[in-house]
């Protein structure tokens, strides 16, 4: 892997990126990087949207004035004389024919700046004014609303007065109720266009983006400064309801808002259901194996469509949602390729009940690089502990070497964990009792396979890095016992600390934005023994 001088790619690794230019491994580290780097991102999107530009400023300006092909078989002297005579003409004016030629020059830079002062936030905020003035059109209606702030969940209703604000504020935790305000987020409402709106005009210097797929609409908004990185709110496309927020923090810290489908609590104001643990479900009956298929789809059905993605890889990173609604299972996704599109459509096109959409990404917003304050840029491990590592590793190119597998083992381990707690999300512990013998079995055996490849990621990692954060002083401990009531519950703990290995490896390798803490070799080893304990509990609760 080569080296990045400022701890960043540069315009010339991004266009190969995007181009397809890198090899796999830097590829890999390129994308590592930019999963962390608001930074990057931006200048990511603005080389896509130059690039955009100067494509279509070829389509539409110089095509145009592109003289057309030569005919076939023609006088060439008679040609070349009638070349002469116009050349001869043009040379009286020399002069107007290089100001023709800087005026066109001028005015396609124009346009390409043009193109980059165009504020981006203007179809953002278009659309939360036309949200704010659907919500104020709607009945008032009382609805719940899901906040999740790590492993702590607050249930309230919303759309009716709180008895007091004061009232509201003592009810929610206090550690949710702290990122509220360090947001400056209203957290009365947090899943309306109004708090989103509200926020959004009293952001710092930020970029918008709309993306629309599946019959919704997301507003994310990025922000260069200040405790808040990247805010989003998801809209119904056909009234323009909100569905589901998020704030993301630069910490690492989140809230998540979601709308609950059952009916809020009579109370008159905020009904409050604060607890730690994995959401649960509404029960769907499950479909008997002895039966034939009906005309509404189930809880067995949506299992069955899982099962089948997993077998070709569907569930381990591909852009593919999966809903059971309005008694069908659809399968959605954007931007796959043709011959992906093409496998599942055969691998689902036979299941009743199953709806199979594809659609094409939504073009880039081209946001230009921020100005002023700047979001925190990935620096490169400090000059003395870089050299302990390549020490340790016995070698500037071991050390790379050892770097590259362990991104490749750490990207294969958050494959696994993010398709467990997808798992573990839509199929909670009280929403397993509906389903059959058989179904549980299927799902216990998904779940383990993934607890199982995800384990043997984990200890690559650990027998790769184990020795040189031994001689760190920071040998990775034995693994601590730890006892959980349901598989689904374990699996979000090992996806929680997963997360907090990824963001540690990210550091000690520098590809990732902050400054490295002193006990971070400690830290990561730590976190590597609580997600092996977390696995082992996970699968030791599926066993049983």
């Amino acid at each position: 892997m080569t080296q990045w001088a400022s701890g960043h790619p540069d315009d010339g690794v991004l266009l190969r990126y995007l181009d397809g230019e890198l090899r796999g491994r830097e590829t890999r580290r390129v994308r590592a990087h930019l999963e962390a780097c608001w930074q990057c991102r931006c200048e990511r999107e603005a080389l896509e949207a130059t690039v955009g530009d100067c494509v279509e400023y070829r389509r539409k300006a110089m095509a145009a004035g592109m003289p057309e092909p030569p005919r076939p078989w023609i006088d060439i002297y008679a040609a070349m004389n009638r070349q002469d005579a116009r050349a001869e003409k043009a040379a009286i004016a020399p002069g107007w024919r290089w100001a023709a030629a800087v005026l066109a020059a001028g005015l396609a830079l124009a346009l390409v700046y043009r193109q980059f002062e165009r504020p981006p936030a203007v179809e953002a905020a278009a659309l939360l004014n036309r949200a704010e003035a659907a919500a104020e059109a709607r009945p008032a209606k009382p609805h719940r609303v899901r906040i999740r702030a790590g492993r702590q969940e607050f249930v309230r209703n919303s759309g009716v007065r709180p008895a007091s604000r004061a009232a509201a504020g003592e009810a929610m935790p206090a550690g949710m109720k702290n990122l509220f305000e360090r947001a400056h987020y209203d957290d009365a409402d947090p899943l309306s266009a109004r708090a989103y709106a509200e926020w959004r005009d009293g952001a710092g210097e930020k970029r918008d983006r709309v993306v629309e797929s599946a019959g919704l609409y997301e507003i994310r908004t990025v922000v260069f400064s200040g405790e808040l990185a990247e805010a989003s709110l998801t809209l119904r496309a056909a009234d323009l309801e909100p569905v589901a927020g998020r704030l993301q923090f630069r910490d690492d810290n989140s809230l998540e808002f979601t709308r609950v489908s059952e009916p809020p609590a009579p109370a008159d104001g905020f009904a409050v259901a604060s607890h730690e643990g994995v959401p649960v479900r509404p029960a769907v009956p499950s479909r008997p194996a002895a039966t034939s298929p009906r005309n509404s789809a189930s809880i067995s059905d949506e299992l069955e469509v899982l099962a089948a993605l997993h077998k070709i890889g569907a569930d381990l990173g591909d852009p593919v949602q999966v809903t059971l609604a309005d008694g069908r299972v659809a399968v959605e996704g954007a931007g796959l390729a043709p011959d992906r599109q093409r496998q599942i459509h055969a691998l689902l096109d036979a299941h009743p009940n199953v709806v199979v959409r594809f659609s094409e990404p939504a073009p880039s917003g081209g946001i230009p690089p921020a100005g002023g304050d700047a979001a925190p840029t990935a620096a490169p491990p400090a000059p003395r502990l870089e050299a302990r590592l390549e020490g340790l590793a016995g070698g500037h190119a071991q050390w790379e070497d050892l770097s590259s597998r362990l991104l490749d083992a750490n990207e294969a381990a958050m494959a696994r964990a993010y398709a467990l707690r997808g798992l573990a999300q839509r199929f909670p512990p009280g929403g397993t009792t509906a389903l059959s013998a058989a179904d549980r079995h299927t799902l216990q055996a998904l779940a383990a396979e993934h607890v199982n490849a995800m384990a043997a990621q984990v200890e690559a990692i650990e027998g790769s890095l184990g020795p040189v954060l031994a001689g760190l002083g920071a040998p990775i401990p034995k693994s601590t016992p730890a006892h959980f009531a349901a598989w689904q519950t374990a699996g979000e703990e090992a996806f929680a600390a997963a997360r907090r290995q990824e963001m540690l490896l990210s550091l000690l390798l520098g590809v990732a934005p902050g400054t490295q803490p002193a006990g971070l070799p400690a830290d990561l080893a730590r976190t590597l023994a609580e997600v092996r304990s977390d696995l082992e509990e996970c699968l030791r609760v599926l066993e049983q």
